[in-house]
């Protein structure tokens, strides 16, 4: 189980316009489930109503908070963080 590839793999989705069916990574998984870009459903919780349901609700969420997501919008701050951590 290679964790780095998995946290990439909910951005690859998130980036394509898809929200993300996960329960792990944790941390990870509770802050996309905060920006309703995430459903929490495992295989053994997966219910498809729900997600047809609330499709057009994912849909918009994932939309709206797929830029802020990307590494393009991050970059910036990724960057000045590795300068001041170099610096000290």
């Amino acid at each position: 189980y290679n964790m780095l590839f998995e946290c990439n793999k909910q951005f690859d989705y998130i980036d394509a316009g898809l929200p993300v069916i996960a329960t792990q990574p944790t941390k990870l998984c509770d802050y996309l489930e905060k920006k309703g870009v995430l459903v929490k459903m495992s295989l053994d919780t997966l219910d498809i109503q729900y997600l047809s349901e609330n499709r057009n609700y994912y849909k918009e969420k994932v939309l709206e908070n797929r830029y802020e997501l990307t590494v393009d919008y991050q970059i910036n701050r990724m960057i000045n963080f590795f300068e001041e951590i170099s610096m000290k």
